[in-house]
């Protein structure tokens, strides 16, 4: 079966459930116990319509999982109607909604001054989505975050125990770094499990990362054209 399609995701889905992983939120008591766990999350760094084609299939297997969005994103903005609908719909489907924190939209502070930026943008989330924020995941982290050195006043997905206490995969690139996702759950070596899944790569057939990108950006460019178009009587769509 080719990786990184729709019909994939579905059966690694499956055979999760299969082999009786239960999806849990990171903020779950349960995920302490000694037994198959799978933490399921979504960075969001480009196309959050792509979320909704990830979360139609979870949706279809009563699957549940955390989506991460940024505030700060220079690819999409959570006022945009179809993205803030996006948000809100997987918020109504029972999924939990994160931030995807970015360092580099810090004002060029120090990494051990960063407290009152994270309060901002937890506290702006929670008010435009009515929700409360109880994780965060970073956007390239630096080693510092990932070597657990700094003191974050929120819990975030690369601490000890969701980074060492589970087994961490990710598509990061797409690329399955470590082997077939759907051979690493079939083994049963893994009883915790933290899934990083980025929607960009995943489509009905089996593409290419470039090709990815060169989709995403067609779609935006007509997206600005229409919206030029419509902002502008001198501009019309070609």
């Amino acid at each position: 079966m080719e990786t990184f399609t729709y019909k994939y995701y579905e059966e690694m889905l499956r055979t999760l459930k299969s082999g009786d992983y239960r999806f849990c939120f990171f903020d779950d008591s349960e995920i302490k116990d000694n037994q198959n766990i799978i933490l399921l999350r979504h960075d969001i760094d480009f196309d959050p319509e792509k979320a909704v084609d990830i979360a139609k299939i979870e949706k279809k297997n009563n699957v549940k999982s955390t989506y991460f969005f940024m505030l700060n994103s220079g690819f999409y903005n959570i006022h945009n109607s179809k993205v803030y609908n996006v948000i809100k719909d997987l918020i109504s489907d029972g999924n939990r909604i994160g931030i995807h924190f970015d360092e580099s939209g810090n004002d060029g502070k120090e990494d051990n001054d960063i407290s009152s930026f994270f309060d901002k943008e937890i506290h702006f989330f929670e008010k435009l989505f009515g929700i409360n924020v109880n994780i965060i995941s970073f956007h390239r982290p630096t080693e510092n975050i990932l070597s657990n050195k700094l003191k974050i006043p929120i819990a975030h997905t690369y601490e000890n125990q969701f980074s060492k206490e589970f087994k961490y995969f990710s598509d990061s690139a797409k690329i399955m770094m470590e082997g077939d996702f759907i051979d690493i759950i079939k083994s049963g070596k893994f009883k915790k499990i933290q899934l990083l899944i980025h929607p960009i790569w995943w489509n009905n057939e089996k593409t290419d990362s470039t090709e990815d990108y060169n989709c995403f950006i067609a779609k935006k460019t007509l997206q600005l054209k229409k919206e030029i178009a419509n902002n502008s009587r001198i501009y019309t769509l070609s």
